[in-house]
């Protein structure tokens, strides 16, 4: 039965179905419980999962001033204490690891292994020439990302996965990519919304105001990863003949590799 005032998000497998309707019954413990819709149902035919619609629109870039950039600090610290976790990778519907990496430096040089061979880029290709670059300069910060902790990450932090309403947020939807991953991994893709310092001190500080972390470090490592997720992103675009999005990718990652070309 539809319930009223409810949001049906197709999925494509059982297992990714069944794992976000997991994740959200959990955090309907947490203290993000107001941000999370809640589950209903798993329906087969067609494959959906059925929860409570949260009313509001993505955030615009106008958007990211201080009081919201304060409420996201907040969440995601509330977010990322919610379980812990002594291994990295992606959760299934019991909210476990089934491939588990002791360090998020091995979690790393998987992915980059995956979606290179997704690409099948050869030796003289421009993909080939961006991954050994990204393997190069990831490795540059092996250091960090080996002592890096695991924390409880929604897994695909940006602007799309946000609902506010009048200034206020008031929901975090898109679950299936949650996991075990670092807090640079969950920052990855907002270089691409927060343009300016005073957003990024502002975020981190209503993440942590005790003022622990290495925020020079800490934005290296995320810009890196973000060329990291482009590569992952362009095969995204190209599975789904997304001929402007896979355009936009491109020039993201031509940015990365060539800055000294950038204006």
């Amino acid at each position: 039965m539809t319930h009223p005032l409810t949001y049906r998000k197709a999925c494509r497998t059982a297992e990714q179905a069944e794992k976000e309707r997991a994740i959200l019954r959990a955090l309907q413990t947490s203290l993000l419980r107001h941000l999370i819709p809640k589950p209903i149902e798993v329906s087969q035919d067609p494959l959906t999962v059925e929860m409570t619609h949260i009313k509001g629109a993505a955030p615009v870039p106008k958007d990211m001033v201080t009081h919201f950039l304060n409420q996201l600090g907040t969440a995601l610290r509330q977010l990322h204490h919610f379980r812990s976790y002594s291994a990295f990778g992606s959760f299934d519907a019991n909210l476990g690891i089934p491939r588990h990496f002791a360090t998020f430096a091995d979690f790393l040089d998987a992915q980059i292994e995956k979606w290179t061979l997704w690409h099948g880029a050869q030796p003289g290709s421009y993909l080939h020439a961006y991954a050994v670059w990204l393997r190069h300069e990831l490795g540059q910060l092996r250091s960090y990302f080996n002592v890096a902790e695991p924390i409880f990450c929604h897994g695909d932090i940006d602007t799309k996965n946000f609902v506010l309403q009048e200034h206020e947020l008031v929901g975090l939807i898109d679950w299936e990519h949650a996991g075990a991953y670092c807090l640079a991994w969950e920052l990855r893709k907002l270089p691409r919304v927060l343009q300016y310092d005073w957003q990024w001190q502002q975020l981190l500080s209503s993440y942590d105001d005790r003022a622990k972390i290495d925020q020079r470090l800490l934005m290296l490592a995320i810009r890196r990863l973000d060329a990291a997720d482009l590569l992952g992103h362009l095969r995204w675009c190209l599975m789904r003949d997304l001929r402007l999005q896979e355009e936009e990718t491109m020039q993201r990652m031509h940015i990365h590799f060539n800055p000294k070309e950038v204006n």
